[in-house]
């Protein structure tokens, strides 16, 4: 069988960009925490299942079970160099790192990049899933949500489907009552939905996001959305590259030792008065804080 493998140098650490949060533990993304498997629909190949190792040198070795021309290879590196935010600068960040007791060795350890989707499109919607939910409720929502939308990635030995891909705008748009009741989101359905007949009629303009040089203005936007509450606002900030805001939900709470039912916006504030010292890193020291000191849980 014919194979494709080819290299992806990055500035920083992929290994942690992988095992630090939970993302890629949710569909058509699968870790073991040495590698990563993820499917997606490749210009030229079609519905492939791309596996991704790294080295200690922080390269990403790519490997896909068929022939890749050099457009499926350019669009796989693109996407790859997206999710693991290839051209993210977190020097800033480590300078600040420098001298704290703990955060220092994310210096050494090159860490600052947390993995996203290969869409923000995507990252909206799985957003949204991990809302008044627990989290295995989010990976049943979002494994339900490509497999009954999504395109499957055939075994060509068995025919069977080994994964699927994460459905487009234009599918869920498009998906009939039944198909997103099938999918068990329950509330969420028609704010996905709406999220997406939003994006195809051009009133978001979401490829903006990453580039918006005022973060709060930016979340002022996103709070316009349907559906879009301060958490969910929070965690799109950190996805497009924008930390300065932490989305508080339990594991927030637990963390900062304040009691289950402490309101949100108390747990908000909170957060932000511990960490407002990092400005616009503000996010990335919770995160790597809590990672450094093996208190993070990413898939439980």
């Amino acid at each position: 069988m014919t194979h494709t493998h080819f290299d992806i140098p990055l500035p920083h650490n992929p290994g942690l960009a992988v095992t630090s949060h939970g993302w890629p533990n949710l569909h058509p993304l699968a870790t073991d925490g040495a590698s990563l498997q993820w499917f997606t629909r490749l210009p030229h190949a079609g519905v492939c299942r791309v596996n991704v190792m790294w080295d200690p040198a922080h390269c990403l070795a790519v490997s896909v079970s068929t022939a890749l021309d050099d457009t499926d290879i350019c669009e796989v590196t693109r996407q790859m160099r997206w999710m693991f935010r290839a051209d993210e600068d977190f020097s800033g960040f480590w300078q600040l790192c420098a001298e704290h007791p703990v955060l220092s060795n994310c210096v050494r350890l090159r860490a600052g990049a947390l993995l996203r989707s290969e869409s923000l499109f995507e990252d909206v919607v799985k957003t949204l899933c991990t809302t008044n939910c627990h989290w295995r409720n989010t990976k049943r929502m979002v494994y339900a949500l490509c497999q009954t939308l999504g395109e499957p990635c055939l075994d060509p030995l068995t025919g069977e489907a080994q994964g699927f891909t994460f459905p487009t705008p234009g599918r869920v748009a498009a998906a009939a009552e039944p198909e997103l009741a099938a999918i068990g989101l329950g509330y969420r359905a028609k704010f996905i939905q709406g999220f997406a007949r939003d994006l195809l009629a051009g009133a978001i303009d979401i490829d903006a996001w990453p580039a918006a040089a005022d973060p709060s203005a930016l979340r002022e936007r996103l709070l316009r959305i349907p559906g879009i509450g301060p958490y969910s606002a929070n965690h799109m900030l950190m996805l497009t590259g924008h930390y300065a805001f932490i989305p508080c939900d339990s594991e927030v709470c637990a963390y900062l030792g304040l009691p289950p039912k402490t309101p949100a916006p108390t747990v908000a504030r909170l957060a932000h008065e511990r960490y407002q010292s990092w400005g616009h890193y503000a996010y990335l020291a919770y995160k790597f804080e809590r990672v450094l000191k093996a208190r993070n849980y990413v898939d439980c």
